[in-house]
Parts: structure tokens; C-alpha cells; sequence
């Protein structure tokens, strides 16, 4: 609820993977949000093509299934840390479907079963990356601050959220 109006109702699973907006998308979890405008729209398909305040086109789904969006309409791209990977600079690209990044690593906190990375970037602005430490303690290679990355993620990650 939000100003006394339901926002979204459903699963857990529902509410985190197809949130309908910012306010739901932000009340369960963490979200890393892109700002733009609507390019383009296909109804059939739910997809967007968006550009960010800074040149960044994203493809992505639009979650509220009641929405029609217009081109200029303004929007946000959400992206789930979890579904970001971080690699060195240099790292070959990924291939079609995959959103590349250069970026610094701005600050890398140890949280046991996953570390986050704050990635500054041009196009994005900061992404918040969770990388899982799934080797242990003693076979973890970090990242650290002032450490030039790549951060990646797939279209299928872009929730596109209208309001």
C-alpha cells in the first residue's frame, strides 16, 4: 500500500521478478534504476525500447500489464543487482542480447554469502552489483576500489516500470 492504494497484490516471487512500478519494485528488494523515455512499444510482445538520460538504450519488458506506454513517455528500467556479473576490464563480450558496461569500482563490501560492488559508470550512473561467494573465503578474487570492470546483464534482467 502506498498513500492508502494497493499497488500490486500477488506472490512474493510475483511482486519481486514483475514489480508494476518503482514504489513496488524498491518495497521488496533493491533496485538499480535507469531513468528515460519510451522509443518504442509492442504491445504483443510487452517490450520497450528505452534511452536513458545518458544515451543508453535498453530493450526490457514492461511489467504493469494495464500499461500502454507512449514514445516520450517518461520511465525507469530497474535492474536487480543479483542478475548483474562484474568481470575485469577487457573481458570479451558476452554477444547479442547482453548489456556491457565499462565502469570503476567504487566501493566492494564482504556480506559472507555474496559481496556487493558500487560500480560508478558513464552511461548508468552507480549500479549496485551481488556477486555470490560461492567458493569460500579463501578462494575469493575481489574487486577493489579504483579497480576498472565490466559489468553485464542481460536484456531479460530490464523491468521497464511506467510510473
Amino acid at each position: 500500500m502506498r498513500d492508502g492504494r494497493i499497488q500490486q497484490h500477488g506472490q512474493p516471487e510475483e511482486l519481486y521478478e514483475r514489480p508494476v512500478n518503482q514504489f513496488v519494485a524498491n518495497f521488496i528488494g533493491v533496485s538499480n534504476p535507469v531513468p528515460g523515455r519510451i522509443l518504442s512499444f509492442d504491445a504483443a510482445t510487452r517490450r520497450a525500447e528505452v534511452e536513458s538520460a545518458r544515451g543508453l538504450r535498453l530493450l526490457g519488458k514492461v511489467t504493469d500489464p494495464d500499461a500502454t506506454p507512449a514514445a516520450g513517455d517518461e520511465v525507469v528500467v530497474a535492474i536487480r543487482p543479483e542478475r548483474l556479473g562484474i568481470d575485469p576490464a577487457g573481458t570479451p563480450s558476452r554477444g547479442p542480447g547482453w548489456i556491457e558496461l565499462d565502469g570503476q569500482v567504487r566501493q566492494g563490501t564482504y556480506l559472507g554469502d555474496q559481496t556487493e560492488y558500487r560500480v560508478d559508470t558513464a552511461q548508468a550512473g552507480e549500479l549496485v552489483v551481488r556477486r555470490q561467494n560461492a567458493a569460500g573465503a579463501d578462494r575469493i578474487s575481489g574487486f577493489g576500489p579504483g579497480d576498472r570492470v565490466v559489468v553485464s546483464w542481460h536484456e531479460e534482467a530490464n523491468l521497464v516500470l511506467i510510473s
